[in-house]
């Protein structure tokens, strides 16, 4: 399940709850489901699925960095929505620079 719907309330640590805050209000994410959430310790983990049962689980250290697990075979629709996500986590003026972002 997702986490209560302030990030504050499920993430503790601020830049997670900001990070979680982005991914919301980024979503949804291509054909990708989001399927859990879950904030252990100094960590946030977001599960995000494929139509095809493919996952990918994003996950951010509150100290700084973070990275993703692909379990299942890498489909076009798993690809697409990653990238969606990994452009919410990126902070606003980061979007704005990004190939394909606002101008």
């Amino acid at each position: 399940a997702i986490c209560p719907a302030a990030p504050s309330r499920c993430a503790s640590h601020p830049r997670l709850a900001t990070a979680l805050g982005r991914l919301r209000a980024g979503a949804p994410f291509g054909a990708l489901r989001w399927t859990a959430t879950r904030a252990p310790d100094d960590r946030l983990e977001a599960t995000l699925e494929a139509p095809d049962g493919a996952r990918a689980v994003l996950w951010l250290e509150a100290g700084g960095g973070g990275g993703y697990r692909v379990e299942g075979e890498p489909s076009a629709a798993l690809r697409e929505g990653l990238r969606a996500a990994l452009d919410a986590l990126r902070a606003p003026k980061a979007r704005a620079a990004s190939p394909g972002g606002p101008t």
